[in-house]
């Protein structure tokens, strides 16, 4: 489905309930990522009967059965939805839904090219790598293939991904849809400096929950260049202290890892950690960041991190992966892509900013009112229509 640069859509007809299958309860990116999209699709008058991912095949699929829905949408992530081995439950939960002849609409947030299992298999398995990147490839074109025949249609959030679908799977009945931009309040840098006691701040940002592939450490690194090597005395780095409730242990470690660093390299008075943010307050958090960090070591689905706080026309410093490139897809300004694992790249990239700073500052607003969450809306709700009045 192509993105318009306007949308000119006419009033839908009421449409029954639908089913979404999602993440509800684990306070992840996808659950975020469903929360908005349910609230502007009963703006626009689509019932939304919410199930939540069971480990229970049965019990889950029992559930979506007796919403008496028509159509099931279901926001799909490898990690959750019975990897092992390699999804088959959810193929099963899929085919039963087949049976019943329910409309089914499957999300897929992260899309695996092949070039994936050739970067990441050999350093994990010395013996017979050639052997695991054929099975691997194999399994999850297997399984990619079996959910798309399963299903009435795919939507994938990123163009890369549909060009994966396309020419590496061979696969077609796929839609594009990115991911909405949060609307947020912007208040004013300054007066959320002011309130926040960050008044004659530079505030650098590592927004989202600690996570060793979020490669917040390269941030710190940078830190400490800009500090001792560029002679900055007046940066705040601000990092979440908080931890993901369905991966705690994992965010701990690295919490803990990411403040002994900031001891060791005695940065303590250019680091702040902010523990959970209380919603009224975290307008005020974000509007005082003059440049946010976002470097990720590869990431294949998108940032929610990100897209929050994409309506504030901030400056941006991204690794160039996977999951950053639609901001080149769609001419996002002030947006700088660095190299992976290279604090001095972002060092010299937070120099140069600070060194053009108003330069830099370009109006994001046309490209914010094409990702809109009531465009994104809009646009889902097409599908649906599609879907029932079978229109692949």
């Amino acid at each position: 489905m192509a993105i318009n640069s306007t949308f000119n859509y006419t009033k839908q007809k009421s449409m029954a309930e639908i089913a979404m299958v999602s993440t509800f309860n684990y306070h992840d990116g996808i659950e975020d990522y469903t929360n908005e999209l349910i609230k502007h699709l009963e703006k626009i008058q689509i019932k939304v009967k919410r199930i939540s991912i069971s480990k229970s095949i049965l019990k889950l699929t029992k559930e979506i059965f007796n919403s008496n829905t028509k159509l099931v949408h279901i926001q799909h992530e490898y990690s959750l939805f019975w990897i092992r081995p390699l999804g088959v439950g959810f193929l099963i939960l899929l085919l039963f839904l087949k049976i019943a002849r329910k409309k089914v609409i499957v999300t897929l947030h992260t899309v695996y090219p092949f070039s994936f299992f050739e970067k990441s298999i050999p350093s994990i398995y010395l013996k017979y790598p050639k052997l695991i990147i054929y099975i691997a490839k194999l399994g999850f074109l297997i399984i990619t293939k079996l959910i798309s025949i399963l299903t009435d249609r795919l939507i994938v959030l990123t163009p890369l991904g549909k060009y994966i679908l396309n020419y590496e799977y061979r696969i077609n009945n796929i839609s594009f849809v990115p991911y909405g931009v949060h609307q947020l309040k912007n208040i004013d840098n300054s007066s959320a400096k002011e309130k926040l006691n960050l008044r004659n701040k530079v505030v650098l940002m590592c927004f989202g929950y600690p996570y060793p592939s979020k490669g917040f450490h390269y941030a710190i690194e940078a830190l400490d260049i800009l500090t001792k090597i560029y002679g900055y005395n007046n940066l705040i780095l601000l990092l979440q202290d908080t931890r993901l409730p369905h991966d705690f242990d994992k965010c701990e470690r690295y919490m803990q890892f990411l403040k002994r660093l900031v001891s060791l390299k005695n940065l303590q008075s250019y680091v702040q950690y902010l523990p959970y943010i209380p919603e009224e307050l975290l307008p005020y958090y974000l509007s005082a960041v003059d440049i946010f960090i976002f470097p990720y070591e590869e990431r294949l689905s998108s940032s929610s991190a990100l897209m929050k706080t994409l309506s504030l026309n901030k400056i941006y410093i991204v690794t160039d992966i996977s999951a950053f490139r639609f901001l080149k897809f769609f001419r996002f300004p002030n947006v700088i892509f660095v190299r992976p694992q290279s604090p001095r790249d972002i060092a010299r990239a937070v120099d140069e900013i600070l060194r053009n700073y108003t330069y830099l500052i370009n109006s994001n607003s046309n490209i914010i009112k094409l990702l809109d969450w009531k465009s994104i809306a809009y646009l889902h709700s097409k599908i649906y229509l599609e879907s029932l009045n079978g229109i692949v």
